[in-house]
């Protein structure tokens, strides 16, 4: 009942809203002192028309709990940058891996904008990449957001970010806080839901994962 009173209330938004939304989200919660959520769609394009089942967006370290996912460019998230996060050592502080993080992302796409610019092509926010990472470092966690211009923010205080498509979350997120009774688990997963339902290029279903201090667990 929750879920179909967000898609009412969304189904009531200007069309043109939901159509200008962004392909990707990438959506993450804390929820509670012991755990953070992360999800994202699965919808991708193909030749930026063809809509397709792109697997999973989010990518785990090889060997510390820590979770991301990427949008705007796929081929920079999945080859480049996200191969080079799994086998980063990641030390023991996380002022210097966001600062390596940034920098690595600004180096990617610092050269993807220069290349279209050489191809005499405009680059967009779809042609370089920003990434939504959660995770622990010891015993503190973090919600981190990295821009692709070179911006890093922290929302582990605020609780929830949301990158790629950001209205309709955002908006779902909020009516949720007022509401009572469900776990933080379910509402997400209404936020979400709600999410790749309305927007017009997110799709083909969803992925989520539970990060905690000991460990990462993929959610049904």
């Amino acid at each position: 009942m929750i879920e179909q009173l967000c898609n009412d209330i969304f189904e009531k938004e200007d069309r043109i809203f939901r159509e200008r939304v962004d392909l990707t989200v990438i959506i993450a919660i804390k929820e509670s002192n012991d755990a953070l959520l992360v999800g994202a769609d699965r919808m991708g394009l193909e030749d930026g028309q063809l809509k397709t089942t792109s697997g999973s967006k989010l990518f785990k370290h090889s060997k510390e709990n820590i979770v991301w996912g990427c949008a705007g460019n796929t081929e920079i998230a999945k080859h480049e940058f996200s191969p080079w996060l799994q086998s980063l050592d990641i030390g023991n502080n996380w002022q210097t891996l966001k600062e390596r993080i940034a920098d690595k992302i600004a180096e990617l796409n610092g050269k993807q904008r220069a290349r279209m610019r050489t191809a005499g092509v405009e680059p967009d926010d779809n042609s370089v990449i920003s990434c939504l990472l959660i995770g622990w470092i010891k015993e503190e966690s973090q919600i981190i957001e990295f821009t692709n211009d070179g911006k890093i923010a922290s929302y582990i205080e605020s609780g929830f970010q949301a990158i790629g498509n950001k209205g309709i979350p955002w908006s779902v997120y909020r009516a949720m806080s007022q509401v009572s009774g469900p776990s933080n688990e379910e509402k997400f997963k209404i936020i979400l839901n709600t999410t790749v339902n309305l927007a017009r290029d997110c799709g083909n279903g969803y992925d989520i994962m539970r990060v905690t201090k000991n460990g990462i667990e993929d959610i049904k």
